[in-house]
């Protein structure tokens, strides 16, 4: 036991009976301490799953799916075309004879 208080006597004493008083329920498995996610107010089991289900969907079809799209989506840059006009231009020099870069 760790006081406080000075060391002149004046601490509380609780009576053993009020320390030992047992606990009569279960206050997880009561419905009354039931904290809704926001989904439905009523019905807990609906809320959970309605909140589960926009979970999944969010992580999954939205992260998983719109990474996979953005990393298939066509060539939006245009590297690929840059490159292949880069090629075509040195063929295109070097068959008139003229130096690949003019200074």
């Amino acid at each position: 036991f760790i006081s406080t208080s000075k060391k002149n006597k004046d601490a509380a004493v609780i009576p053993e009976e009020i320390q030992s008083a047992p606990v009569e329920e279960n206050l997880e498995a009561k419905e009354e301490n039931w904290i809704s996610y926001g989904y439905s107010l009523t019905d807990r089991e609906q809320d959970e799953f309605d909140h589960h289900a926009l979970l999944f969907v969010g992580v999954s079809l939205c992260l998983v799916g719109g990474a996979y799209i953005l990393a298939y989506l066509p060539d939006f840059k245009q590297r690929d075309w840059i490159q292949r006009e880069a090629y075509l231009e040195l063929a295109r020099r070097e068959s008139e004879g003229r130096p690949l870069i003019d200074r």
